[in-house]
């Protein structure tokens, strides 16, 4: 079928390139916030590893685009490596056209450029992808680059990404540098079936389709689900190949190929690696969806808004989940949870509360998703009303809140209004 008898005026679901729209999943946001957690640690070392078509490259490309600090940024191919190769591409990432004729010399320069950029607080990254292709050669000179240090931290923040698990591949005796540095691995996480029944109907609209439904219905994304095992690479494929040859509309589950589904690289999401001589300090949590790890969250402001629109400070797509849910207030050692009146309430160790002091490893239920709260000097349990709080500043948190909370619900209001005006 054309594109223009479906209502479209674009190929929405491309399979090279860019994507005509970039649309945000819980496992995106989580391989994202990865991504940038790797980017802003002194030890700044990580495996982001997922099967063919799991939207690593991607979100790779997404993230850079998103760093408004302008750093120097280099993605290498290691697949398309020979022995020697690295040190001249990762120059050429880097933005320079320079004639360096042997290894040593383009490592020398290297060394110097990324000392005095980290030395400015603009450290430098390096993505390699395609891990899994990396020969001895080059992780030899990949292990040299690791080590280099500016001050008391390394110089140069790196993401290795890859198609397999490749742990055993870069921690070895060999590579001490890495294997001291490596953060942790995220292997990606699908999307389960309401993300993607999002995820096409998002990209359907970007296309030009105003009526998503009339050409993909609910029940012929959840044999999409199936189909693509929740992959957004294996969706663009499926739903490409199922509008170029359907006779007509809407697409059935019987314009869906069934194509065998890549293996998983790992158990999905976030597996962090202890290094003692991290410092591990102040609040955080740790963001789950069905038991998987997705984020480390720290609790670094005063006030943190949860809720599942975009405008909060923690956001979480899920229809369990209130516009505006929950409010955690952070007061010298303590951490105040407060439900906003949610829907469906919050939960701290399957209790509901309405607020609570929390605790050392209290975990917080929020329909599917679940909240791990980790800070190792909030250890006694205490009454709300014993609790040495500043009465000004949980007030005055609360009052900015519901403030924030009415602009929101005036806008949307506007915007509905405006909607059925037109």
């Amino acid at each position: 079928m054309e594109l223009n008898k479906a209502g479209l005026t674009e190929q929405p679901f491309r399979t090279h390139g860019a994507p005509l729209t970039f649309v945000h999943y819980e496992g995106q946001v989580a391989a994202t916030e990865f991504l940038r957690a790797v980017w802003t640690n002194p030890h700044g070392l990580g495996l982001l590893q997922g099967p063919s078509l799991s939207g690593k490259t991607t979100i790779i490309h997404h993230f850079i685009a998103t760093l408004h600090e302008d750093p120097s940024v280099a993605v290498v191919d290691a697949a398309q490596l020979n022995a020697d190769d690295l040190p001249g591409r990762v120059i050429e990432g880097f933005g320079f056209d320079l004639k360096l004729d042997t290894v040593s010399e383009q490592m020398n320069f290297l060394r110097v450029f990324i000392m005095q950029q980290a030395a400015t607080e603009k450290a430098p990254l390096l993505i390699v992808d395609n891990a899994q292709s990396l020969n001895p050669v080059t992780l030899k000179l990949l292990n040299d680059l690791a080590g280099i240090e500016a001050g008391n931290a390394f110089a140069l923040r790196i993401v290795l990404s890859g198609n397999r698990d490749v742990h055993d591949l870069i921690v070895t005796p060999k590579t001490p540098s890495i294997a001291t540095r490596l953060m942790g691995t995220f292997n990606m996480v699908p999307m389960d079936n309401e993300e993607v029944g999002h995820f096409v109907r998002s990209k359907l609209g970007a296309g030009g389709c105003s009526q998503p439904t009339k050409i993909a219905p609910d029940a012929m994304q959840k044999e999409l689900h199936q189909a693509s095992g929740g992959w957004p690479g294996m969706v663009d494929r499926l739903m490409t190949l199922a509008l170029a040859e359907a006779k007509q509309l809407p697409l059935t589950a019987k314009n869906l190929d069934r194509p065998q589904l890549p293996e998983m690289t790992g158990n999905a999401g976030l597996q962090l690696n202890a290094h003692e001589d991290i410092e591990i300090s102040g609040a955080k949590l740790y963001l789950t969806y069905k038991g998987r790890t997705l984020r480390e969250i720290p609790l670094d402001s005063e006030r943190i808004i949860l809720g599942r629109t975009d405008h909060n400070d923690i956001s979480i797509s899920s229809r369990f989940i209130s516009r505006n849910h929950a409010l955690f207030i952070r007061d010298g050692s303590f951490t105040l949870l407060m439900d906003l009146n949610s829907t469906n309430g919050t939960f701290v160790n399957s209790r509901r509360i309405s607020n609570h002091i929390m605790v050392h490893d209290d975990v917080i239920s929020l329909g599917h998703h679940g909240l791990k709260f980790c800070d190792p000097s909030a250890v006694d349990t205490h009454p709300l009303i014993d609790v040495d709080m500043d009465d000004t500043i949980i007030m005055k948190n609360v009052d900015d809140v519901r403030r924030r909370m009415a602009r929101e619900n005036t806008r949307i209001a506007s915007v509905a209004k405006g909607k059925q005006a037109s």
